[in-house]
């Protein structure tokens, strides 16, 4: 599960006048800064929108993307997509034994945990469950920091050139 920022270089004629070969180095600080500031949107999201151990919000990881000048935004946890997207109803259910450690986290003791778990697996790949959608529901506010991000870097590189050039 991920966002992608990268700028197609045809897209960015005023840019490319105005810093010549910094152009690069400034979209890469600028897709970087972007990609920082979704993460912590995407963090703060999945903490309020799907906390149990928190380790999904950690999870979500700035990585540059090769041989682009981009960066994304990735969760590469397995269960990640199952969060975002949902569960088909007559999907096959997940494994009773998360289910019985969630359920030990909600205050159940372990019997109780492992005789209850196999039962809500089962309703689960019968039913299926609803997604969270926190990165689908975040694209417009990531589509605005990007914007934002990318003006701001990119002009304070043009800023940085013309001051070298006087």
């Amino acid at each position: 599960m991920s966002v992608v920022f990268n700028i197609p270089l045809p897209k960015l004629p005023f840019f490319y006048l105005a810093l010549g070969d910094a152009l690069e180095g400034a979209m890469l600080r600028a897709t970087e800064a972007a990609a920082h500031r979704a993460r912590a949107h995407l963090v703060e999201r999945t903490q309020k929108m799907a906390a149990d151990t928190g380790r999904l919000a950690a999870s979500w990881t700035v990585v540059p993307l090769e041989g682009q000048v981009g960066h994304a935004v990735v969760n590469p946890l397995v269960y990640a997509p199952v969060v975002e997207l949902g569960r088909r109803p007559g999907s096959r259910p997940p494994p009773s034994s998360v289910i019985a450690r969630w359920l030990q986290r909600k205050g159940m003791s372990g019997k109780e945990a492992k005789q209850l778990a196999f039962v809500v697996a089962r309703a689960i790949g019968r039913r299926g469950i609803r997604g969270k959608h926190i990165l689908g529901g975040a694209i417009p506010d990531l589509k605005e920091m990007a914007v934002k991000e990318f003006r701001r870097v990119m002009l304070d590189a043009a800023a940085r050139v013309a001051g070298r050039a006087r």
